[in-house]
């Protein structure tokens, strides 16, 4: 994907949560069964980092896995920011997660990390492998990490949300195979940039940033088919 045409959609999603992040917060108050299940997979951690955190709604089940854990949430949207709780032992930074040092920002290595819902939302197979090489290196060796990409095609409501590339002055052959441009109805309108991962297109992915898989498993949604999600372990 050229250049121009990655920054437009990160602009675009930019723009869609910073616009919409109550709305989107709203949709989002019960947490996906794969989640729980996801972390219930990170075994024991004294911190953790959360990778696109947006308002922070994980938090609240970490803290009933590892209560005394310290917690660090990344994100680019500072109006998504604005709406984390507040707890002990809790850092939110707002950073572009897209860049390419963006872990430079932190001074410590972690025990564990999440990045649900995310991987999705990054144009280009070069900028996904940037994205998880910058969580493989703030880990500690041999620790885990957690996360999930959306299978939207799976269910017919969100297939009927996809939308023409030209509503944003783009064509198809000027994204890759599996981008989609989907609409949003809640509080205005809005438009959204969304990758459909095939399973084993994620594996691949997570094993040339340098991670393990240590298992995968779909879960969320209509006949659990919603998220799928896999554990990762750093090498060394």
């Amino acid at each position: 994907m050229h250049t121009s045409n990655a920054q437009q959609l990160l602009s675009l999603n930019r723009n869609f949560y910073n616009t919409f992040a109550t709305n989107f917060s709203a949709s989002r108050s019960r947490l996906q069964t794969g989640i729980t299940k996801a972390l219930a997979e990170l075994q024991r951690y004294d911190s953790i980092l959360d990778v696109g955190c947006g308002d922070g709604r994980v938090l609240a089940a970490i803290r009933q896995h590892e209560p005394d854990s310290s917690y660090m949430g990344l994100d680019f949207s500072r109006q998504l920011l604005n709406k984390t709780p507040t707890s002990p032992h809790c850092n939110f930074i707002h950073t572009d997660i897209t860049s390419p040092n963006w872990s430079t920002v932190l001074r410590s290595k972690f025990d564990a990390a999440i990045c649900f819902s995310v991987l999705h939302h990054i144009p280009g197979q070069h900028r996904r492998i940037q994205l998880l090489r910058n969580i493989n290196t703030a880990l500690k060796p041999r620790t885990l990490c957690a996360l999930s990409v959306w299978q939207f095609l799976q269910l017919s409501r969100f297939r009927r949300k996809i939308v023409p590339w030209e509503q944003i002055g783009l064509t198809k052959t000027a994204v890759d195979p599996g981008d989609y441009l989907l609409d949003w109805h809640r509080g205005g309108h809005g438009l959204r940039y969304v990758h459909h991962f095939e399973p084993s297109e994620l594996h691949v992915l997570c094993t040339r940033a340098g991670f393990k898989v240590v298992k995968s498993f779909h879960s969320d949604g209509e006949n659990n088919a919603l998220g799928f999600y896999v554990v990762l372990r750093t090498v060394g």
